[in-house]
Order: structure tokens, then C-alpha cells, then sequence
């Protein structure tokens, strides 16, 4: 025992100085291998998936996913899907079909707009009123069930319990984490 309050002492023994030197480059790989926007604060990063949401609109995409193992559309052209797990990759009910060419030409132009964006994320579902986007929902890819929640003059929702916490970016913005 030690450190006053009859709190067991967990410090341990002072990290060695060669130790130190692996811990902080672990910690500078890791931060690199997260990507580039893991520094910015939480309005920028979110800023940055405008040309994504402006193309979303365009196509009038309500479904994008686009994973090693799961490649779901759809949009204005209709419900399109590649998997190797069918059962657990459509985000939708309507029935699916192969991509054509067109359909492959638009999800591969979102693909390029979402990596040059360089904010990742696992897919986006978006709602629409008046052909314009009223609620878009983007996963961030990463450790944790985090997601971006675009939705112009939104109310930030209530938290529910410690399972769905929110948080404001801005005014179009907002952030849910998932326990």
C-alpha cells in the first residue's frame, strides 16, 4: 500500500529512458497510422466531408458502403450490391442487384471523393427532403462506434443512458458515440 488514502500504489517503477523513446514513437506510429485528420478539432474534421455530401445529393445516394468484404449502393439508379456476405452487408430492405457499368462508375467516383477527403469512414446512409439531404449518417471508420451525423438546424438528441452519448461539432454537425 502507499499513496495516502489506503489506495494501493500502481505507479510501479519509472519507465527506463530507452523505453520511453519506444513508447513515444509507438505513440507517433500509431497517431500516423490513423491518418491525417486525428489532430484537427472536431469542426474541421467534419467540415472536410463536404465534397462527399455534395456528391451524396447529387446522385441522390441513400446507402454507401464500401468495405473489403461488402460493397452496397443505392441510389437514384436503384439498389446495388458485391459480397461475399450478403446476408450482413445490404444497410437496406429493397432487394439488390449486380452493378452495371454506370452504377459501378458512380460508386467508384464517391470511393475517390471519400478517400480525397481523408476522413475514412465504414459507410454513410442519408435521408432526403426536397431532393436535398435532411439527414446523412457517416461511421468513421477507427476503434471506436463513432459517427458524424450531418442534419442542417438539427436539435442535438438527448443522450440515452451511457449506450448513445451525443455531442455539437456546429450547426450542421453533430457527433454520437456508441458504448
Amino acid at each position: 500500500m502507499g499513496g495516502g488514502e489506503g489506495l494501493p500504489d500502481i505507479a510501479g517503477p519509472p519507465i527506463a529512458p530507452a523505453n520511453q523513446i519506444c513508447v513515444k514513437r509507438l505513440f507517433i506510429f500509431l497517431m500516423v497510422l490513423s491518418g491525417p485528420g486525428w489532430a484537427q478539432p472536431e469542426p474541421a474534421r467534419a467540415e472536410r466531408l463536404r465534397p462527399v455530401l455534395n456528391l451524396l445529393q447529387r446522385l441522390q445516394v441513400k446507402v454507401y458502403r464500401d468495405q473489403d468484404w461488402c460493397q452496397c449502393f443505392q441510389y437514384s439508379r436503384g439498389t446495388f450490391m458485391r459480397s461475399s456476405h450478403e446476408s450482413t452487408c445490404g444497410l437496406f430492405s429493397e432487394r439488390s442487384r449486380p452493378f452495371d457499368g454506370r452504377a459501378d462508375l458512380d460508386f467508384r467516383k464517391l470511393a475517390r471523393t471519400r478517400k480525397n477527403c481523408g476522413l475514412d469512414f465504414y459507410w454513410v446512409t442519408a435521408r432526403y427532403a426536397q431532393n436535398r439531404i435532411a439527414h446523412a449518417e457517416f461511421a468513421l471508420a477507427g476503434w471506436s462506434r463513432t459517427s458524424y451525423h450531418y442534419q442542417p438546424g438539427y436539435q442535438l438528441p438527448p443522450d440515452e443512458g451511457r449506450h448513445f452519448r451525443y455531442r455539437r461539432i456546429n450547426k450542421d454537425f453533430y457527433l454520437c458515440e456508441e458504448d
